[in-house]
């Protein structure tokens, strides 16, 4: 009779304990929110200061005002852009983007954020796709707001990316300082 007791709790454990994990689980899944960085492209992501970068991530590119060296990557680079005030000059941009390209070419996952993601990192991310991809920037702008939505590029960025794209319609012969 005992035996038989026991034997009915341990079957109402096996049912009820997995049940609480299943809930547990499910109420952490949708509760929790989501990390806010996104996918651009193959290796190159973009977004926000999170406590763990995208997986895989090798090099970081930090362009919020507080260096914020937390993660364990074989490159990181601080560069403190303001959010106000002045964008940094198109040459800043060309070796920026250069240095995103070489880490991508070398099959390198590339990391670029900022506080949110949505200003200095996506002016950084937009010249580079406007260099890799040929495009204006509207047209980056386009493809980049289909990838991250919440992109907002400040003014005085977007005005630095027009200077960009010039930069980048002028013969290879004039592009050198």
């Amino acid at each position: 009779m005992r035996s038989n007791h026991f034997q009915k709790l341990f079957l109402l454990g096996l049912i009820i304990i997995p049940g609480i994990l299943f809930a547990r689980g499910l109420i952490l899944k949708l509760t929790r929110t989501p990390p806010n960085y996104s996918q651009v492209e193959g290796r190159l992501w973009l977004g926000g200061a999170e406590p763990v970068p995208p997986a895989d991530t090798e090099v970081v590119i930090n362009l919020s005002p507080v260096n914020q060296n937390k993660y364990d990557v074989q490159v990181h680079r601080w560069l403190d852009v303001a959010d106000a005030g002045a964008a940094p000059p198109v040459e800043w941009l060309q070796e920026q983007v250069a240095t995103i390209n070489e880490q991508l070419l070398l099959e390198k996952t590339v990391y670029v954020y900022d506080s949110t993601g949505n200003n200095q990192a996506a002016f950084l991310v937009l010249a580079y796709i406007m260099f890799r991809e040929k495009m204006t920037v509207d047209r980056a702008y386009g493809y980049l707001k289909a990838r991250r939505e919440s992109i907002a590029p400040a003014r005085h960025f977007l005005d630095r990316l027009k200077d960009w794209e010039d930069f980048l319609k002028k013969p290879p012969e004039q592009k050198k300082e």
